[in-house]
């Protein structure tokens, strides 16, 4: 019997990125049988309708008082497949052996996890490319559920804690603790980046401040140490500046930018 992949994708108000997702992963070659379940957080535009339309789309589950970790939950809890994939609906296979290369990798080091590697849209903003660039220069890199692959087995009896945000490092912890393989894959990449407006960024990183300040992996922040953050980030993020600036003006405004990006990033975490 064929083995079947439940996709789990996370949605409000994305129909547009989601239809170029769904359309992608209908053309993926050498998969096993793959069913969607879109979990959605109220979405007011045309997101469930794209999601309708799409064959692949097995159940759409609507979430209203909404967390990453929770709407993951849901999701398993309505996914049969024997592997579950974690994906973003802003996220995009950049090829068509997307899932067959992560399904390899995971079979193959016999882990619980695997996530796929991130790369930048063509228009992510600069800060969002040196982010991904430091995080594959790294040999420390965060597991992410931007897209990531899991053993349906053990998933179901490890659910996600129910984080403001960063539910998929924290389960990666606990499966290590658990002596669980959980891997990345260099060779399934998927296009993933941010266009967020400064309101957006101050959101993002304010979920990501709360959400570590409940697993106690930060201290409590105070103006001190707000203000050596913002230094440290702009000292180690300037030199990958040269890669994205084809002449001085856009170097200044790159720098300008990611001054701009470490700044609201830091006053989220001082807010929170």
């Amino acid at each position: 019997m064929k083995s079947l992949i439940s996709i789990i994708i996370r949605t409000k108000n994305e129909a547009v990125p989601l239809q170029l997702l769904l359309e992608s992963l209908e053309t993926q070659q050498n998969a096993p049988e793959l069913e969607a379940i879109i979990v959605d957080n109220l979405s007011t535009d045309d997101t469930l309708e794209v999601a309708k339309r799409c064959n692949l789309v097995k159940k759409v589950v609507e979430i209203k008082d909404f967390n990453y970790g929770r709407a993951l939950n849901l999701g398993v809890a309505a996914a049969k497949g024997d592997y579950i994939l974690s994906l973003s609906a802003h996220a995009l296979p950049a090829s068509d052996l997307f899932l067959a290369g992560l399904l390899t990798c995971l079979t193959s080091s016999q882990a619980v996890a695997v996530s796929a590697k991130e790369i930048p849209f063509a228009n992510a903003p600069i800060w969002e490319k040196i982010r991904l660039t430091k995080i594959w220069q790294s040999t420390h890199r965060p597991f992410s559920n931007v897209a990531a692959l899991y053993l349906g087995s053990y998933l179901r009896d490890h659910l996600f804690l129910e984080l403001p945000y960063s539910e998929d490092s924290a389960w990666a912890a606990a499966a290590r603790l658990d002596e669980k393989n959980v891997t990345y894959c260099d060779g399934a990449q998927i296009f993933h980046s941010h266009l967020e407006s400064a309101q957006e960024i101050k959101s993002r990183f304010q979920k990501i401040y709360l959400a570590e300040r409940q697993l106690r992996t930060c201290p409590k922040s105070n103006l001190g140490r707000v203000t050596l953050g913002f230094l440290k980030d702009t000292i180690r993020d300037t030199p990958y500046l040269k890669n994205y600036s084809r002449n001085l003006e856009g170097a200044l405004v790159n720098f300008w930018n990611l001054l701009r990006f470490n700044y609201w990033k830091r006053q989220a975490q001082f807010r929170g």
